[in-house]
C-alpha cells in the first residue's frame, strides 16, 4: 500500500493544498489503496462513489464530507460525472486545528468520524463554504490561503456541532439529495417538478424546503445560479453575451436575469462582463511588457 508525503503532493506545512478528483474521458476511476502523512478533508461536489475507509465501505454522494487523518487507508471508485474537492492540510496547520478544538470543544479529531453527512442548515452552510474555497483555489487571489483556512475552521465548526448535538450519524439524507438534485437540474429546476420528484405537493414542498434549509427554495436557486453566472464570466475573456449566460442558467428572459445579478451582486452583468474584458486586456499588456 502506498503511502503519500508530503512532498508527494509538494505540501508546505503552514499550507492547505486544494485539488479536485473526478473521473476522465466519463470512464471510471479507481483509486488504489493508499494513506496519507497529512490530513486531507474533501466534500463531494456531484455524483457517486464508493469509498472504502479503514476496510469499511461507504457509498457516497454530493454533500458528503469525508475525513482521512495520517494513517488512515482507503480506496475508493468513481462514477462518470462525479466531482470532489480535497483540501490537503500541512502539518502545521493540522497541529493548529487539532489544538483549536481540544481547547473550543474538549473533542479530540479522533472522535470525528471518516463520513460525515450534515443536514438542512448546516449542510447548505458548508456547501456554500465549500463552493468558497474552490472559487478561492481557482482564482489564486491575494490571502487566498487565509480565506481557505477561515472557511475550514468555520466547516469543522459545523462538523463538531453536528457530533455533539446529533450523535449518531444519520443513514440516510434526503438534504443532500434535494440539492444534488437541484445542482444536476438548474437550468430547468422549478417548485412542481422538484416536489413531484421528491413524491410531495408543491405548497408542502415549498415549507419543507425552508424549514429544512432556513431558506425559500427560489432564493436558494437564483442564488446558485447568480454565483455560477459570476464564475462563468470570471473565467471567461469577456465575450460572452448577457442572453448567452442568461439561457444557460434557465432565466426567463434578460430582464429578470439583469435585475437578480445586480440584487446579489451590485453590478449588472453588462458591466461585470466589461470588467471581465479590461481585466484580459491589461493581463495581455502587462505579459507583453514583462517580455
Amino acid at each position: 500500500m502506498r503511502i503519500y508525503s508530503n512532498n508527494d503532493w509538494k505540501i508546505d506545512q503552514r499550507e492547505i493544498k486544494v485539488t479536485i478528483n473526478m473521473p476522465y474521458n466519463s470512464r471510471v476511476l479507481v483509486e488504489p489503496m493508499h494513506s496519507h502523512e497529512f490530513m486531507e478533508l474533501s466534500y463531494v461536489l456531484a455524483g457517486e462513489a464508493v469509498q472504502i475507509i479503514n476496510g469499511v465501505t461507504c457509498p457516497v454522494r454530493k454533500g458528503n464530507i469525508i475525513l482521512m487523518r495520517p494513517g488512515d487507508s482507503h480506496t475508493f471508485r468513481m462514477e462518470a460525472g462525479f466531482e470532489m474537492l480535497n483540501c490537503l492540510f500541512g502539518s502545521d496547520i493540522f497541529q493548529g486545528l487539532i489544538d483549536e478544538l481540544e481547547k473550543t470543544f474538549h473533542l479530540s479529531l479522533s472522535y470525528v468520524p471518516n463520513l460525515v453527512c450534515l443536514e438542512g442548515q448546516d449542510l447548505l452552510e458548508a456547501n456554500d463554504y465549500f463552493q468558497k474555497i474552490r472559487r478561492e483555489y481557482e482564482l489564486g487571489e491575494a490571502g487566498a490561503q487565509l480565506a481557505i483556512q477561515n472557511l475550514l475552521h468555520l466547516i469543522f465548526i459545523r462538523i463538531v456541532r453536528h457530533i455533539q448535538t446529533s450523535g449518531d450519524m444519520p443513514s440516510s439524507d434526503l438534504s443532500a439529495r434535494i440539492l444534488e438534485y437541484i445542482d444536476q437540474n438548474l437550468s430547468a429546476v422549478d417548485l412542481p417538478t422538484i416536489a413531484a420528484y421528491f413524491g410531495y405537493s408543491p405548497s408542502y414542498f415549498s415549507k419543507y424546503f425552508k424549514k429544512l434549509f432556513g431558506v425559500g427554495m427560489t432564493t436558494y436557486i437564483n442564488s446558485i445560479k447568480i454565483h455560477r453566472a459570476q464564475d462563468l464570466i470570471t473565467g471567461s475573456k469577456g465575450e460572452l453575451t448577457v442572453e448567452e449566460i442568461c439561457n444557460r442558467f434557465g432565466f426567463k428572459d434578460r430582464k429578470h436575469f439583469c435585475a437578480i445579478y445586480k440584487e446579489y451582486l451590485g453590478i449588472t452583468p453588462s458591466a461585470a462582463l466589461a470588467r471581465q474584458r479590461s481585466a484580459v486586456r491589461r493581463a495581455a499588456r502587462d505579459k507583453a511588457e514583462a517580455h
